[in-house]
């Protein structure tokens, strides 16, 4: 499992810079299964945000910890966004046990 960084502040997450160290690197988890299951569902967070959503993370990885990890990656502009999604839907899948979004609700609704 890719460790989660424990010792990222508040103040790592609101200005991101170098992240590369926080990620797989792409070569090794393009091709995931994981990525493919994931990869949507990161788009909508980087675009939309995920306003409801629930992680249930797996035995022994700190939530918080986990959250802020990944929002450090997101919000880097050091990797492509192509790594950064694949990257960020890895990990979900390496710490979380689900992630349960809601459904978006049509517009004008």
């Amino acid at each position: 499992m890719f460790p989660v960084n424990e010792s990222l502040t508040k103040l790592d997450a609101a200005f991101p810079a170098s992240v590369s160290h926080l990620m797989p690197k792409y070569d090794e988890i393009r091709n995931d299964p994981a990525v493919r299951k994931y990869e949507g569902l990161v788009s909508r967070w980087f675009f939309e945000g995920l306003r409801g959503a629930t992680f249930e993370p797996r035995d022994g990885v700190n939530k918080e910890n986990a959250m802020r990890h990944l929002g450090c990656i997101m919000g880097s502009f050091e990797p492509s966004h192509e790594h950064k999604t694949a990257a960020v839907a890895y990990l979900l899948d390496q710490w979380f046990s689900s992630v349960t979004v809601p459904e978006k609700k049509a517009a004008g609704r």
